[in-house]
């Protein structure tokens, strides 16, 4: 299935890497490009929601499909609860795991972007002075200029430059 899965992948023009194992799969995963992981619910060493539990606990967030022909309600349930994007029963249709890959993708890209912006946020805060600092975070309290002179004990316009 793995092998047949990666080759119909590849040939729609996806990058594929297929791995062994739950544990090869966690040693070598690296977030630098948007993914999705397509997962059997039993493999060697850790059942799929095990895998998902274990990346969650890593702080990785990826879109995760599961494939499955023998799982339990409750596995299904637990892998939905942990934020699975799909799970689909063997035999399934090729579109429904297109589509979920698509979504998963768009997904995934938009978390990295999330990422980055908050990344580039922390940075320029960083930047900043303690007083600018300081009326930054009265700004996102909702404070108004006059509430950010009374409470630094500055004027207008140094409210303002800050």
């Amino acid at each position: 299935m793995c092998q047949s899965l990666t080759r119909s992948l590849e040939f729609l023009g996806y990058q594929v890497h297929a791995y062994e194992s739950p544990s090869v799969f966690l040693n070598a995963y690296e977030p630098a490009v948007p993914a999705v992981l397509v997962s059997d619910m039993h493999m060697p060493g850790m059942s799929g929601v095990e895998l998902q539990a274990e990346l969650l606990r890593r702080g990785r967030s990826i879109p995760i499909i599961f494939i499955s022909g023998e799982s339990s309600v409750s596995q299904g349930i637990q892998a939905m609860k942990q934020g699975a994007l799909e799970f689909l029963v063997k035999p399934f249709e090729r579109e429904d795991l297109l589509g979920a890959i698509e979504r998963g993708l768009a997904l995934d890209a938009r978390n990295m972007q999330r990422l980055l912006q908050k990344s580039a946020l922390e940075e320029n805060l960083k930047s900043l002075s303690p007083r600018e600092l300081e009326t930054f975070q009265l700004l996102i309290r909702g404070f108004s200029n006059q509430q950010i002179m009374d409470a630094l004990d500055i004027a207008l316009p140094t409210a303002k430059q800050y």
